[in-house]
Protein backbone atom coordinates (compact mmCIF):
# COMPACT_ATOMS: atom_id res chain seq x y z
CA UNK A 1 0.00 0.00 0.00
CA UNK A 2 2.91 2.32 0.72
CA UNK A 3 5.46 0.75 -1.60
CA UNK A 4 6.56 4.12 -2.95
CA UNK A 5 7.81 5.15 0.51
CA UNK A 6 9.86 1.96 0.75
CA UNK A 7 11.28 2.63 -2.72
CA UNK A 8 12.18 6.17 -1.65
CA UNK A 9 14.13 4.84 1.34
CA UNK A 10 15.98 2.24 -0.76
CA UNK A 11 16.83 4.92 -3.33
CA UNK A 12 18.12 7.20 -0.56
CA UNK A 13 20.41 4.46 0.79
CA UNK A 14 21.82 3.95 -2.71
CA UNK A 15 22.39 7.71 -3.04
CA UNK A 16 24.15 7.77 0.32
CA UNK A 17 26.40 4.89 -0.68
CA UNK A 18 27.36 6.70 -3.90
CA UNK A 19 28.18 9.93 -2.06
CA UNK A 20 30.28 8.11 0.52
CA UNK A 21 32.13 6.06 -2.10
CA UNK A 22 33.19 9.31 -3.76
CA UNK A 23 34.92 10.15 -0.46
CA UNK A 24 36.45 6.70 -0.16
CA UNK A 25 34.12 5.74 2.71
CA UNK A 26 32.02 2.60 3.12
CA UNK A 27 28.55 2.52 4.64
CA UNK A 28 28.81 1.92 8.38
CA UNK A 29 25.55 0.00 8.51
CA UNK A 30 24.08 2.60 10.90
CA UNK A 31 21.08 4.71 9.88
CA UNK A 32 20.21 7.75 11.96
CA UNK A 33 16.82 9.48 11.78
CA UNK A 34 16.22 13.06 12.81
CA UNK A 35 13.13 12.80 15.03
CA UNK A 36 11.16 15.83 16.19
CA UNK A 37 8.06 13.87 17.15
CA UNK A 38 6.01 15.54 14.43
CA UNK A 39 4.10 13.68 11.74
CA UNK A 40 6.82 13.73 9.07
CA UNK A 41 9.72 12.44 11.15
CA UNK A 42 7.50 9.93 12.97
CA UNK A 43 6.43 8.44 9.63
CA UNK A 44 10.05 8.30 8.46
CA UNK A 45 11.28 6.60 11.64
CA UNK A 46 8.49 4.02 11.60
CA UNK A 47 9.03 3.26 7.91
CA UNK A 48 12.83 3.04 8.28
CA UNK A 49 12.67 0.84 11.37
CA UNK A 50 10.22 -1.57 9.72
CA UNK A 51 12.06 -1.76 6.40
CA UNK A 52 15.73 -1.47 7.39
CA UNK A 53 15.66 -2.67 10.99
CA UNK A 54 16.74 -6.23 10.13
CA UNK A 55 19.86 -5.18 8.18
CA UNK A 56 20.87 -1.82 9.70
CA UNK A 57 21.34 -0.38 13.16
CA UNK A 58 18.67 2.28 13.51
CA UNK A 59 19.08 5.23 15.88
CA UNK A 60 16.87 8.30 16.37
CA UNK A 61 18.26 11.74 17.19
CA UNK A 62 16.06 14.26 18.98
CA UNK A 63 17.21 17.83 19.57
CA UNK A 64 15.42 19.59 22.43
CA UNK A 65 15.61 23.26 21.46
CA UNK A 66 14.19 24.35 24.86
CA UNK A 67 12.09 27.01 23.13
CA UNK A 68 8.61 25.79 24.08
CA UNK A 69 7.03 24.90 27.44
CA UNK A 70 6.09 21.47 26.07
CA UNK A 71 9.62 20.69 24.83
CA UNK A 72 10.27 18.11 27.53
CA UNK A 73 6.94 16.42 26.78
CA UNK A 74 7.93 16.14 23.13
CA UNK A 75 11.21 14.52 24.14
CA UNK A 76 9.30 12.04 26.32
CA UNK A 77 6.97 11.26 23.40
CA UNK A 78 9.96 10.54 21.13
CA UNK A 79 11.47 8.29 23.78
CA UNK A 80 8.22 6.31 24.06
CA UNK A 81 7.88 5.99 20.28
CA UNK A 82 11.41 4.62 20.04
CA UNK A 83 10.75 2.22 22.88
CA UNK A 84 7.68 0.92 21.04
CA UNK A 85 9.73 0.49 17.85
CA UNK A 86 12.74 -0.94 19.75
CA UNK A 87 14.94 1.80 18.34
CA UNK A 88 17.80 3.49 20.21
CA UNK A 89 17.36 7.23 20.71
CA UNK A 90 19.74 10.03 21.67
CA UNK A 91 18.11 13.11 23.17
CA UNK A 92 20.13 16.25 23.73
CA UNK A 93 19.23 19.76 24.83
CA UNK A 94 20.78 22.25 22.43
CA UNK A 95 21.46 25.93 22.91
CA UNK A 96 19.78 28.26 20.43
CA UNK A 97 20.81 31.86 19.95
CA UNK A 98 17.54 33.76 20.36
CA UNK A 99 18.92 36.95 18.84
CA UNK A 100 18.15 37.51 15.18
CA UNK A 101 16.56 34.82 13.00
CA UNK A 102 15.27 32.23 15.48
CA UNK A 103 14.36 29.68 12.79
CA UNK A 104 17.86 29.80 11.28
CA UNK A 105 19.51 29.61 14.72
CA UNK A 106 17.45 26.56 15.71
CA UNK A 107 18.30 24.88 12.41
CA UNK A 108 22.03 25.49 12.92
CA UNK A 109 21.90 24.12 16.46
CA UNK A 110 19.99 21.06 15.27
CA UNK A 111 22.38 20.25 12.43
CA UNK A 112 25.39 20.75 14.70
CA UNK A 113 23.83 18.20 17.05
CA UNK A 114 23.28 15.77 14.18
CA UNK A 115 26.86 16.18 12.94
CA UNK A 116 28.33 15.55 16.41
CA UNK A 117 26.63 12.17 16.63
CA UNK A 118 27.51 10.96 13.15
CA UNK A 119 30.32 8.44 12.82
CA UNK A 120 32.28 7.58 9.71
CA UNK A 121 29.97 6.09 7.07
CA UNK A 122 26.72 6.86 8.90
CA UNK A 123 23.57 7.83 6.99
CA UNK A 124 21.28 10.47 8.49
CA UNK A 125 17.72 10.49 7.14
CA UNK A 126 15.65 13.67 7.35
CA UNK A 127 11.89 13.79 6.86
CA UNK A 128 11.47 16.81 4.56
CA UNK A 129 8.71 16.28 1.98
CA UNK A 130 7.39 17.95 -1.15
CA UNK A 131 5.65 20.85 0.60
CA UNK A 132 8.86 21.59 2.52
CA UNK A 133 10.70 21.67 -0.80
CA UNK A 134 8.21 24.07 -2.36
CA UNK A 135 8.31 26.31 0.73
CA UNK A 136 12.11 26.40 0.58
CA UNK A 137 12.17 27.39 -3.09
CA UNK A 138 9.57 30.12 -2.55
CA UNK A 139 11.27 31.45 0.58
CA UNK A 140 14.59 31.75 -1.23
CA UNK A 141 12.83 33.43 -4.14
CA UNK A 142 11.07 35.97 -1.90
CA UNK A 143 14.28 36.69 -0.01
CA UNK A 144 16.30 37.27 -3.18
CA UNK A 145 18.61 34.31 -2.53
CA UNK A 146 18.01 32.51 -5.81
CA UNK A 147 15.80 29.46 -6.30
CA UNK A 148 18.15 26.64 -5.37
CA UNK A 149 16.00 23.70 -4.22
CA UNK A 150 16.65 21.83 -1.01
CA UNK A 151 19.34 19.20 -1.56
CA UNK A 152 18.29 15.55 -1.61
CA UNK A 153 21.62 14.52 -0.08
CA UNK A 154 24.96 15.93 1.05
CA UNK A 155 27.91 15.50 3.37
CA UNK A 156 27.41 16.06 7.09
CA UNK A 157 29.97 15.38 9.78
CA UNK A 158 31.69 12.07 9.10
CA UNK A 159 28.73 10.74 7.12
CA UNK A 160 26.02 11.80 4.71
CA UNK A 161 22.45 13.06 5.03
CA UNK A 162 19.58 12.09 2.72
CA UNK A 163 15.98 13.25 2.35
CA UNK A 164 14.04 10.21 1.10
CA UNK A 165 10.58 11.82 1.03
CA UNK A 166 11.47 15.15 -0.57
CA UNK A 167 9.21 14.40 -3.58
CA UNK A 168 6.34 12.97 -1.52
CA UNK A 169 3.14 14.79 -0.63
CA UNK A 170 2.70 15.34 3.12
CA UNK A 171 -0.77 13.80 2.95
CA UNK A 172 0.83 10.48 2.01
CA UNK A 173 2.85 10.52 5.22
CA UNK A 174 -0.27 11.28 7.26
CA UNK A 175 -2.07 8.38 5.58
CA UNK A 176 0.85 6.12 6.53
CA UNK A 177 0.67 7.17 10.20
CA UNK A 178 -3.07 6.59 10.41
CA UNK A 179 -2.81 3.23 8.67
CA UNK A 180 -0.15 2.05 11.15
CA UNK A 181 -1.69 3.62 14.26
CA UNK A 182 1.30 5.86 14.99
CA UNK A 183 0.69 8.95 17.13
CA UNK A 184 2.54 12.21 16.55
CA UNK A 185 2.89 15.68 18.03
CA UNK A 186 1.51 18.87 16.52
CA UNK A 187 3.81 21.74 17.45
CA UNK A 188 1.51 24.73 18.18
CA UNK A 189 4.28 27.13 17.11
CA UNK A 190 3.76 25.91 13.55
CA UNK A 191 0.64 28.06 13.53
CA UNK A 192 2.53 31.22 14.52
CA UNK A 193 2.44 33.27 11.32
CA UNK A 194 4.92 35.81 12.65
CA UNK A 195 7.48 33.32 11.32
CA UNK A 196 7.87 33.74 7.57
CA UNK A 197 7.76 30.06 6.72
CA UNK A 198 4.63 29.52 8.83
CA UNK A 199 2.95 32.46 7.10
CA UNK A 200 3.77 30.96 3.73
CA UNK A 201 2.60 27.50 4.84
CA UNK A 202 -0.63 28.55 6.54
CA UNK A 203 -1.74 31.66 4.66
CA UNK A 204 -0.31 31.62 1.16
CA UNK A 205 0.02 28.03 -0.02
CA UNK A 206 -3.45 26.79 1.07
CA UNK A 207 -5.01 29.38 -1.23
CA UNK A 208 -2.70 28.33 -4.04
CA UNK A 209 -3.65 24.66 -3.57
CA UNK A 210 -7.34 25.58 -3.55
CA UNK A 211 -7.02 27.64 -6.71
CA UNK A 212 -4.73 25.17 -8.51
CA UNK A 213 -5.28 21.66 -7.09
CA UNK A 214 -2.41 20.24 -9.16
CA UNK A 215 0.05 22.98 -8.15
CA UNK A 216 2.01 20.74 -5.78
CA UNK A 217 2.54 18.04 -8.39
CA UNK A 218 3.31 20.54 -11.15
CA UNK A 219 5.73 22.47 -8.95
CA UNK A 220 7.53 19.23 -8.11
CA UNK A 221 8.16 18.56 -11.79
CA UNK A 222 9.65 22.03 -12.18
CA UNK A 223 11.75 21.54 -9.05
CA UNK A 224 13.02 18.20 -10.37
CA UNK A 225 14.05 19.90 -13.62
CA UNK A 226 15.72 22.66 -11.67
CA UNK A 227 17.54 20.13 -9.48
CA UNK A 228 18.86 18.36 -12.57
CA UNK A 229 20.10 21.66 -14.00
CA UNK A 230 21.75 22.52 -10.69
CA UNK A 231 23.42 19.10 -10.59
CA UNK A 232 24.86 19.76 -14.03
CA UNK A 233 26.10 23.21 -12.98
CA UNK A 234 27.53 21.74 -9.78
CA UNK A 235 29.45 19.19 -11.83
CA UNK A 236 31.19 21.97 -13.72
CA UNK A 237 31.60 24.14 -10.61
CA UNK A 238 33.40 21.30 -8.85
CA UNK A 239 36.16 21.59 -11.44
CA UNK A 240 36.74 25.29 -10.81
CA UNK A 241 39.61 26.20 -8.46
CA UNK A 242 39.42 28.66 -5.57
CA UNK A 243 41.23 31.15 -7.79
CA UNK A 244 39.75 31.79 -11.20
CA UNK A 245 40.30 34.45 -13.87
CA UNK A 246 37.56 37.08 -13.82
CA UNK A 247 36.98 36.74 -17.57
CA UNK A 248 35.90 33.12 -16.96
CA UNK A 249 32.76 34.42 -15.22
CA UNK A 250 29.91 35.06 -17.71
CA UNK A 251 29.64 38.77 -18.51
CA UNK A 252 25.87 39.21 -18.21
CA UNK A 253 24.63 40.07 -14.74
CA UNK A 254 22.09 37.24 -14.56
CA UNK A 255 24.52 34.63 -15.85
CA UNK A 256 27.25 35.98 -13.59
CA UNK A 257 25.08 35.65 -10.49
CA UNK A 258 24.02 32.09 -11.41
CA UNK A 259 27.68 31.17 -11.95
CA UNK A 260 28.73 32.68 -8.61
CA UNK A 261 25.87 31.08 -6.73
CA UNK A 262 26.76 27.64 -8.07
CA UNK A 263 30.45 28.28 -7.37
CA UNK A 264 29.60 29.18 -3.76
CA UNK A 265 27.14 26.30 -3.29
CA UNK A 266 29.96 23.85 -4.07
CA UNK A 267 31.83 25.51 -1.20
CA UNK A 268 28.87 25.18 1.22
CA UNK A 269 28.01 28.89 1.06
CA UNK A 270 24.30 29.50 0.49
CA UNK A 271 23.27 32.58 2.49
CA UNK A 272 24.08 35.43 0.13
CA UNK A 273 21.70 37.63 -1.85
CA UNK A 274 21.68 38.24 -5.58
CA UNK A 275 22.08 41.96 -4.87
CA UNK A 276 25.34 41.34 -2.97
CA UNK A 277 26.70 39.18 -5.79
CA UNK A 278 25.77 41.79 -8.38
CA UNK A 279 27.53 44.51 -6.40
CA UNK A 280 30.64 42.35 -6.13
CA UNK A 281 30.74 41.92 -9.90
CA UNK A 282 30.06 45.61 -10.51
CA UNK A 283 32.88 46.76 -8.22
CA UNK A 284 35.29 44.13 -9.49
CA UNK A 285 34.74 44.94 -13.13
CA UNK A 286 34.86 48.69 -12.52
CA UNK A 287 37.94 48.92 -10.31
CA UNK A 288 39.53 45.49 -10.32
CA UNK A 289 39.09 45.24 -6.52
CA UNK A 290 36.09 44.05 -4.50
CA UNK A 291 35.30 42.06 -1.34
CA UNK A 292 32.20 40.18 -0.19
CA UNK A 293 32.30 38.74 3.34
CA UNK A 294 30.11 35.85 4.55
CA UNK A 295 31.54 35.70 8.07
CA UNK A 296 33.43 32.42 7.86
CA UNK A 297 34.50 32.98 4.26
CA UNK A 298 34.74 35.70 1.64
CA UNK A 299 35.10 36.40 -2.06
CA UNK A 300 37.86 38.71 -3.23
CA UNK A 301 38.43 40.22 -6.65
CA UNK A 302 41.95 41.47 -7.32
CA UNK A 303 43.94 42.00 -10.50
CA UNK A 304 41.38 40.35 -12.80
CA UNK A 305 41.01 37.23 -10.65
CA UNK A 306 38.35 35.96 -8.24
CA UNK A 307 39.48 34.31 -4.99
CA UNK A 308 37.48 32.24 -2.53
CA UNK A 309 38.89 32.43 0.99
CA UNK A 310 37.57 30.05 3.66
CA UNK A 311 38.72 31.52 6.97
CA UNK A 312 37.49 28.57 9.05
CA UNK A 313 39.04 25.85 6.91
CA UNK A 314 42.46 26.09 8.48
CA UNK A 315 43.06 24.92 12.02
CA UNK A 316 46.77 25.83 11.92
CA UNK A 317 46.91 29.50 12.88
CA UNK A 318 50.25 30.14 14.58
CA UNK A 319 50.62 33.03 16.98
CA UNK A 320 54.42 32.88 17.06
CA UNK A 321 57.31 31.71 14.91
CA UNK A 322 58.13 27.99 14.76
CA UNK A 323 61.65 26.66 15.29
CA UNK A 324 62.04 23.73 12.92
CA UNK A 325 63.95 20.59 13.88
CA UNK A 326 64.41 18.61 10.66
CA UNK A 327 62.71 16.65 9.33
CA UNK A 328 59.37 18.25 10.13
CA UNK A 329 56.04 19.26 8.69
CA UNK A 330 54.72 22.73 9.50
CA UNK A 331 51.05 23.60 8.93
CA UNK A 332 50.90 27.35 8.49
CA UNK A 333 47.48 28.82 7.71
CA UNK A 334 46.67 27.67 4.15
CA UNK A 335 50.13 26.23 3.64
CA UNK A 336 51.94 23.00 4.40
CA UNK A 337 55.73 23.05 4.54
CA UNK A 338 57.72 19.84 4.53
CA UNK A 339 61.30 20.53 5.65
CA UNK A 340 63.96 17.84 5.38
CA UNK A 341 67.76 17.61 5.63
CA UNK A 342 69.57 17.71 2.28
CA UNK A 343 73.03 17.06 0.92
CA UNK A 344 75.10 19.98 -0.32
CA UNK A 345 75.05 18.70 -3.92
CA UNK A 346 71.26 18.16 -4.04
CA UNK A 347 69.62 20.33 -6.71
CA UNK A 348 67.06 21.80 -4.31
CA UNK A 349 69.38 22.14 -1.29
CA UNK A 350 69.28 25.49 0.51
CA UNK A 351 72.15 26.42 2.79
CA UNK A 352 71.39 27.80 6.24
CA UNK A 353 73.24 28.64 9.44
CA UNK A 354 72.01 28.21 13.00
CA UNK A 355 68.34 27.81 13.87
CA UNK A 356 65.81 27.35 11.07
CA UNK A 357 62.58 29.23 11.78
CA UNK A 358 59.18 29.58 10.09
CA UNK A 359 57.43 32.91 10.53
CA UNK A 360 55.44 35.44 8.49
CA UNK A 361 55.36 39.17 7.89
CA UNK A 362 52.62 39.77 10.49
CA UNK A 363 54.90 38.31 13.18
CA UNK A 364 57.98 40.34 12.30
CA UNK A 365 58.16 42.85 15.14
CA UNK A 366 61.26 44.70 13.95
CA UNK A 367 62.40 43.38 10.55
CA UNK A 368 65.91 44.33 9.39
CA UNK A 369 66.23 47.45 7.26
CA UNK A 370 64.93 46.98 3.75
CA UNK A 371 63.30 43.59 4.39
CA UNK A 372 59.72 44.92 4.32
CA UNK A 373 60.28 46.61 0.95
CA UNK A 374 61.93 43.50 -0.50
CA UNK A 375 59.05 41.31 0.70
CA UNK A 376 56.49 43.68 -0.79
CA UNK A 377 58.29 43.73 -4.14
CA UNK A 378 58.64 39.94 -4.29
CA UNK A 379 55.02 39.35 -3.31
CA UNK A 380 53.93 41.80 -6.01
CA UNK A 381 56.11 40.14 -8.63
CA UNK A 382 54.75 36.72 -7.67
CA UNK A 383 51.14 37.94 -7.85
CA UNK A 384 50.35 37.15 -4.21
CA UNK A 385 47.11 38.97 -3.24
CA UNK A 386 47.57 41.67 -0.56
CA UNK A 387 45.41 39.92 2.08
CA UNK A 388 47.56 36.77 1.92
CA UNK A 389 50.94 38.46 2.23
CA UNK A 390 50.89 39.02 5.98
CA UNK A 391 50.41 35.29 6.72
CA UNK A 392 52.55 33.86 3.91
CA UNK A 393 55.27 31.59 5.39
CA UNK A 394 58.85 32.86 5.52
CA UNK A 395 61.94 30.82 6.39
CA UNK A 396 64.69 32.50 8.42
CA UNK A 397 68.04 31.44 9.84
CA UNK A 398 70.66 33.24 11.94
CA UNK A 399 71.82 35.17 8.85
CA UNK A 400 68.42 36.43 7.73
CA UNK A 401 65.66 35.67 5.26
CA UNK A 402 66.29 32.27 3.72
CA UNK A 403 63.31 31.38 1.57
CA UNK A 404 59.84 32.52 0.50
CA UNK A 405 58.38 29.18 -0.62
CA UNK A 406 57.49 29.00 -4.30
CA UNK A 407 58.66 32.60 -4.75
CA UNK A 408 62.30 33.12 -3.81
CA UNK A 409 65.27 31.43 -2.15
CA UNK A 410 68.61 32.80 -1.02
CA UNK A 411 71.56 31.75 -3.17
CA UNK A 412 73.88 29.37 -1.36
CA UNK A 413 76.82 31.51 -2.53
CA UNK A 414 75.48 34.29 -0.33
CA UNK A 415 76.98 32.57 2.68
CA UNK A 416 80.73 32.96 3.20
CA UNK A 417 82.65 29.96 4.48
CA UNK A 418 81.38 26.52 5.43
CA UNK A 419 81.49 26.79 9.22
CA UNK A 420 78.15 25.86 10.75
CA UNK A 421 76.52 25.53 7.34
CA UNK A 422 73.74 22.95 6.90
CA UNK A 423 71.36 22.19 4.06
CA UNK A 424 67.63 21.69 3.85
CA UNK A 425 65.01 20.94 1.19
CA UNK A 426 61.64 22.71 1.24
CA UNK A 427 58.42 21.34 -0.24
CA UNK A 428 55.39 23.62 -0.26
CA UNK A 429 51.76 22.56 -0.64
CA UNK A 430 48.62 24.70 -0.64
CA UNK A 431 46.01 23.07 1.59
CA UNK A 432 43.08 25.08 0.18
CA UNK A 433 41.91 22.66 -2.51
CA UNK A 434 42.16 19.64 -0.18
CA UNK A 435 40.16 21.29 2.59
CA UNK A 436 37.44 22.53 0.25
CA UNK A 437 36.88 19.01 -1.06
Amino acid sequence: MFEELIEDIDRAVTQAETVLEARGIELSGRVLVGLSGGADSSALLHCVSQHLGQRCRIQALHANHQLHPSAQGWADHCRQLCQDLRVTITIESVRVDTKGNLEAAARRARYDFFARHMERGDVLMLAHHGQDQLETVLMRLFQGRGVLPMRRHGNLGSGVFVRPFVAQDKSRLLDYLVAHGVAWIDDPSNGDTTFDRNFLRNQVLPQAYQRWPSSMRNAQRSIDDLSAQQALLAHYASQVADEVALDQIPQGNELGVVWLRTYLAHRKQFDVSDAALLELLRQGRASGRATLNFGSACLQIWQDSLYFEDQQAFDAKPVSEVCAVLPTRVLWYAHQLDLAPAAADDTDAIAYVGDLKVTCRDLLVAPPAGVADRLKRRFQQAGIPPWRRGQYPLLWDDVGLLCIPQIWRRANTHLSGDEGREYCAVQWVSRSAELIR
